[in-house]
């Protein structure tokens, strides 16, 4: 990539993670921690935004810094394979985040799972969606139990 489509790159890198920090999280998360401890529901969502903030940032601070470097990558070329699994994986996530409210956290997340242990492994689809229940479950019981943060049920259960 150039120089210039580095620069791009960090800049809407930092530009969406600083979106999501200072402007989706705070109006989409409404529920506070209570007083007996529990997590917030924005706690997890704002560390990953922090962690995209600041990537966004290093990149474009590397690339700014090191104009000799900037020509690295230029180098290696993407494959169209590679390009469409990007592709695919971006569409998986908005398909996931669509389904979400709808079907619920754990439905959701399975359905996410196998269609990406699918499309990155050749994993027979009987593994994958062991693979994928199970760790949907596991994440329900670990956030949703243990740490008491309230996550996502189907629609036609409330």
């Amino acid at each position: 990539m150039s120089r210039t489509g580095e620069i791009v790159l960090g800049s809407a890198v930092l530009t969406f993670g600083l979106a999501l920090l200072l402007v989706i999280l705070p109006h989409e998360i409404h529920v506070a921690a209570s007083e007996a401890g529990e997590v917030s529901p924005a706690f997890f969502p704002r560390i990953l935004s922090v962690l995209i903030t600041a990537i966004g940032a290093a990149h474009l601070l590397v690339t700014v810094l090191n104009p000799d470097d900037a020509g690295i990558s230029a180098t290696r070329m993407v494959s169209r394979q590679a390009a469409l699994r990007a592709i695919a994986t971006i569409a998986i996530g908005a398909a996931y985040i669509i389904l979400l409210p709808g079907i619920g956290f754990v439905a959701a997340t399975a359905v996410a799972l196998i269609a990406l242990i699918m499309l990155f492994g050749s994993r027979p689809i009987w593994l994958a969606c062991a693979i994928a229940v199970l760790v949907a479950f596991l994440l329900f019981y670990v956030f949703g139990e243990l740490l008491k943060t309230p996550l996502p049920r189907a629609g036609w259960l409330e």
